[in-house]
């Protein structure tokens, strides 16, 4: 309860304090029409304009045009309310200063007006003030003004239609509230920004009003008339409210003189601030943009080869609004679908391979990767003419150039989660964790990569025009880091006991058929995950039923390096944008193996070939 007390008192102590602010400005309007001398009404606005400063500091209340050469990022605490600047307080023709609201850790804000535009200047200063972490926006609504769209891309901010984002509200709620309850100080936590950019009915906008500021979510509204809790009202003299609760007419615009009410306080001579330029909005959220471009760097931990896998596997893949992404195959997501082209979605296959065999040794993981693509994702994993190194975790590499190719490996595989299952049994333990304990051989977790799994299912592998991209549009022909890199073709499956793990054996004479390559999969989807067998599979067109059944999903967009994973969306590490860093850590990875152990089946390849997507 103490910590709950605290939350409300910061909010209430941020309502006296606009409500204090809104006093002074009906006090100066009544020291001017009291006709005190010019020098009383100049130092009463001085002292206005000071205490403005300090409440909303930097971009929270600077003027657009002294806002180029301010740093983001730095201006909003997360431990006091944010007050933010909607324009300039005019109680007499020679007095004016800014015009201050509390919004973030105090209440809200609704403007009468329908037009979304106006929360442009809001909206650019508390996500250019707020540190990286502290403020996530929803976006209710159409509208969302074009400068602020690297915001979406990056992550910061999310469009949603009515029901998603007021389930988002719910659980941020819920969320906190069960934070405190835990003991967790609700400083730690982010901040909700939920821009209602259409009318919604007052019924369902209030609860949220009132629970807002102790839950750190905080309402924007666009066209809303009816008085909520917290909530500074901007009102146009112009417009009407119906019964309703929206507003009924063309409401406050920037510039306009407004009455701004908080309470049973109204400052009646309030001209809003002008629209920061196009400009300036695209500049700030580029850069705000950029600064979370997670590297390939990120991928790296402090130690290698220091995690154990008995619980799971994990790997950052991106940056969301809250901070790292994780690629998880544990319990509740023991397999995953990469839904997207197959440059995209091979582009997150590679991260994850990357992340995870730094982060566990090959005692503790092995990897079957496996290409239906046609462009050689997994090429550089492989020992080739020009360059002998290869990734000690893989297993099999192979270049699938039809459903049957991948057939063999998949039934060693499924032989494998059979003969785990029975070791399961036979120590009489439920999870594999502790069943290893109790073995005295590595039993690594085994993560099979199948890019391009929708053409593998569907038979329809062909190899790439040259110089097409994997997306399907002409490009130049790639560069290569070392020149061309051969998909060696093999003698054909064989088993691969010199990593002490079962491989696919020849079909014997008389043995009956394999299973088909979907009723493999399925199978592993089934049964895979508990033994520690898992799938990474990636598809533009995942109609395929077994597709449908992998628990993660990660849909990647073909355009601009994010995806969208739940109702977050991930900006997503680019394994092809630092070439020479990727070439060091494949090099290390390969010098820190173990003397004699032998590289990764090739059983198929084609003429050589350059790297996808250099």
């Amino acid at each position: 309860m103490t910590r709950v007390r605290a939350v409300f008192g910061q909010a209430v102590g941020a309502h006296r304090e606009a409500v204090a602010q809104l006093r002074a400005a009906r006090t100066a309007l009544d020291v001017a029409r009291s006709g005190d001398s010019a020098a009383e009404r100049a130092a009463l606005a001085e002292q206005a304009r000071r205490a403005a400063r300090r409440l909303a500091p930097g971009w929270l209340g600077a003027d657009w045009a002294d806002t180029a050469e301010l740093p983001v990022g730095r201006d909003a605490s997360a431990s006091a309310p944010v007050p933010v600047r909607i324009g300039t307080a005019v109680p007499a023709d020679d007095l004016g200063y800014p015009a201050v609201v509390p919004l973030l850790g105090a209440g809200h804000l609704a403007l009468d007006a329908g037009s979304p535009g106006l929360f442009a200047g809001v909206l650019l200063r508390l996500v250019a003030a707020a540190p990286a972490g502290l403020l996530r926006v929803c976006w209710l609504g159409a509208g969302l003004p074009a400068p602020f769209r690297p915001l979406r891309a990056a992550g910061l901010l999310l469009e949603a239609d009515p029901d998603t984002a007021l389930a988002a509200a719910d659980r941020q709620l819920q969320h906190v509230a069960a934070a405190v309850r835990a003991g967790q100080d609700p400083a730690g936590l982010p901040y909700l920004l939920l821009v209602v950019a259409q009318p919604l009915p007052p019924a369902r906008l209030r609860p949220l009003a009132e629970q807002g500021p102790a839950g750190r979510l905080h309402l924007l509204l666009a066209g809303q008339a009816a008085p909520l809790p917290h909530t500074v009202s901007v009102r146009s003299a112009a417009t009407r409210a119906d019964h309703s609760g929206t507003a009924d007419g063309a409401g406050a615009v920037p510039g306009e003189w407004v009455a701004v009410s908080y309470g049973e306080v109204t400052a009646p001579a309030v001209r809003l601030d002008p629209m920061p330029p196009d400009e300036l909005v695209a500049a700030v959220c580029r850069r705000l943009a950029d600064s979370l471009r997670p590297g390939f760097g990120q991928l790296v931990p402090a130690q290698r080869w220091a995690e154990r896998s008995a619980t799971g596997l994990r790997t950052p893949i991106g940056v969301g609004a809250g901070g790292a992404v994780e690629l998880v195959c544990a319990e509740r997501t023991p397999h995953w679908l990469l839904a997207g082209s197959p440059r995209a979605a091979g582009a997150v296959a590679l991260t994850a391979v990357y992340g995870l065999a730094t982060r566990y040794s090959p005692d503790e993981l092995a990897v079957y990767l496996l290409d239906a693509t046609g462009f050689a994702l997994f090429a550089e994993f492989a020992p080739s003419r020009g360059d002998p190194s290869w990734l000690p975790h893989a297993r099999h590499v192979d270049a699938v150039e039809s459903a049957a190719d991948p057939a063999p490996v998949l039934a060693g595989l499924v032989a494998e989660v059979a003969e785990r299952r029975r070791l399961l049994d036979h120590a009489g333990h439920a999870d594999l964790a502790t069943a290893l304990s109790t073995v005295d051989r590595a039993v690594p977790r085994i993560l099979v990569v199948l890019a391009g799994a929708d053409l593998a299912l569907a038979a329809t592998c062909m190899p790439p025009v040259p110089g097409a991209d994997p997306d399907g549009a002409a490009r130049p022909e790639p560069r290569a880091e070392g020149g061309t890199v051969p998909r060696m073709r093999g003698d054909g499956a064989q088993r691969a006991s010199d990593h002490g793990e079962p491989g696919p054996a020849p079909r014997r004479t008389g043995e009956p058929e394999s299973l088909p390559v979907e009723a493999m999969l399925a199978e592993l989807v089934s049964t895979g995950g508990a033994v520690g067998v898992h799938l990474l599979l990636s598809a533009q067109r995942p109609a395929a039923p077994v597709l449908g059944r992998l628990p993660g999903r990660l849909t990647v967009s073909d355009v601009d390096g994010t995806a969208v994973l739940g109702e977050r969306t991930v900006r997503l590490i680019d394994p092809y944008a630092d070439p020479a860093a990727r070439a060091r850590l494949r090099e290390a990875l390969w010098q820190a193996r173990t003397p004699g152990s032998a590289p990764p089946e090739v059983p198929h390849a084609t003429e050589p070939t350059s790297l996808a997507g250099e």
